[in-house]
């Protein structure tokens, strides 16, 4: 693969997801400064009953992004169809437990009437999605990075203007919800007409397996995606539902700001990871794509976890109001950004351990494990400490991960060597963290705290990537 087609690939990936995220913050202030701190705590556990849906492929569309970079474009199409049989029967389950972790105890009459009102788009958008995701896979393995981005872009503006106007004129978490519905079928629509283009013998609607032996080979490859989908919706998602349950609202409006903050930035930066798939694919330029995966992701997310929780204070009082001045907001802040930088040492790992590893286990095992204990930590402690068991569960069970992986790919590829490859964001994170401590007590107010994080940003990227320079000429 040419440098040009890389560059492009991953500037598409960072593409889609940018935009993604700039949906998801407006969306915040909008709903915070409209309905309040309480609603917006509770259009983050609706958000997370949508997001429950995405695991009703019972990883098949995984599966058949697989099959689809083998070019076994035959068996890509069947399990398409299968992935979306399994949506048509899983999703209705799924959908009525979502619907019963709807009900919020501390809320009040006037917003649980809301709320219920708003459960029906919200899960109608959530199976939008997920219908989605066969042929967004399909379009990855395929190559159509940039095709994606435009779709996410084409969501996301949907989105945003829609909850703009539909606030305006009725506030209310239906409207919120309404827009969602909007652009997930806006972006599904564009995708499946995109991966059809590309290969018109997609089907359109779900299929049963041609055989006992093409389920049972479909199941055991989508197993080991299903459980990574599970466990990391369990660790990240019911973290806010065992709040909502013992805690204000307002101080799971403060979770939830944090836990955006940080999920967001870093599944901007795990792109790097996604637009290398076919570098990592290739044993020839596994090494390298390894290397540069790392030192992209652990630098960006490094440097800007430490723009977030210094400088960045400024920004977050801006973005989500009342809800970032609570005391919970710091901690949460802290401990998640830790356990981003700890997930971006390892993400290009995992993904090169998915796809040339003796099974697709080898890296989903320690994933789901460490998302285990993210969850016992956090079901253990919720009552008692609150946001510090819910975020430090999260720090722990990715540390767990993170060492597991590194040793289990030491073990198949000779040639990797953990501080070489881990050197640009350890050098990233103490440059950003060095100078975002410095610089903190003048980002005073929206405009300042921005570009001081911007600056903190771009400083600490750079010292990853000269640090990358220097240990690859030294090598």
């Amino acid at each position: 693969m040419s440098a040009r087609r890389t560059i492009v690939d991953v500037g598409s990936a960072f593409a889609r997801h940018a935009v993604s995220a700039l949906a998801g913050l407006l969306v915040i202030p909008l709903v915070a400064h409209r309905l309040g701190a309480e609603a917006l705590g509770a259009w983050a556990l609706l958000g997370m009953s949508a997001f429950l849906l995405g695991v009703s492929d019972l990883g098949l569309s995984a599966a058949a992004q697989r099959a689809s970079l083998r070019q076994e474009q035959e068996r890509a199409r069947e399990l398409v169809g299968v992935a979306l049989a399994s949506i048509a029967v899983v999703s209705l389950p799924i959908g009525l437990a979502s619907w019963a972790l709807s009900e919020l105890p501390n809320a009040d009459a006037a917003l649980a009437r809301d709320i219920a009102r708003a459960v029906a788009p919200t899960l109608a958008a959530g199976l939008v999605l997920a219908w989605g995701m066969p042929y967004r896979s399909i379009l990855l393995a395929r190559g159509a990075i940039s095709t994606l981005a435009k779709l996410r872009a084409a969501g996301a503006t949907t989105q945003v203007a829609l909850t703009a106007v539909l606030l305006a004129l009725a506030p209310s978490l239906v409207a919120v919800a309404s827009a969602l519905l909007a652009s997930a079928l806006v972006e599904t629509a564009g995708s499946v007409r995109a991966a059809r283009l590309l290969d018109p013998e997609l089907p359109l609607w779900p299929r049963r397996p041609s055989s006992i032996e093409v389920a049972r080979e479909a199941v055991k490859e989508g197993s080991a995606a299903f459980s990574i989908a599970v466990g990391g919706m369990l660790a990240l998602r019911l973290d806010v539902a065992l709040l909502a349950a013992t805690a204000p609202l307002a101080a799971v409006a403060a979770y939830g700001v944090a836990s955006r903050a940080v999920d967001q930035s870093f599944t901007i930066a795990k792109q790097a990871s996604s637009a290398l798939l076919h570098r990592l694919g290739d044993p020839s330029q596994r090494e390298s794509a390894v290397r540069l995966g790392t030192a992209l992701l652990g630098g960006l997310v490094a440097a800007g976890m430490a723009a977030l929780a210094l400088p960045g204070k400024g920004l977050l009082h801006a973005w989500a109001g009342e809800a970032a001045l609570r005391p919970e907001l710091p901690l949460a802040l802290a401990l998640l950004g830790a356990a981003a930088v700890v997930a971006a040492s390892h993400e290009t790992i995992a993904s090169a351990l998915t796809i040339a590893g003796r099974s697709t286990w080898d890296a989903a095992l320690p994933l789901v494990v460490g998302y285990a204990i993210n969850v016992a930590i956090s079901v253990g402690g919720v009552r008692t400490y609150g946001v510090l068991a819910v975020a430090g569960g999260t720090l722990v069970g990715t540390l767990f991960t993170s060492v597991w992986l590194w040793h289990r790919a030491r073990s198949l590829f000779a040639w990797l060597r953990p501080l070489r490859f881990l050197g640009p964001a350890l050098a990233a994170g103490t440059v950003a963290l060095a100078l975002g401590s410095w610089i903190e007590r003048l980002a005073e107010g929206l405009a300042l705290s921005l570009l001081a994080s911007v600056l903190v940003t771009i400083v600490g990227s750079a010292a990853a990537a000269l640090t990358a320079r220097s240990i690859s000429r030294a090598s």
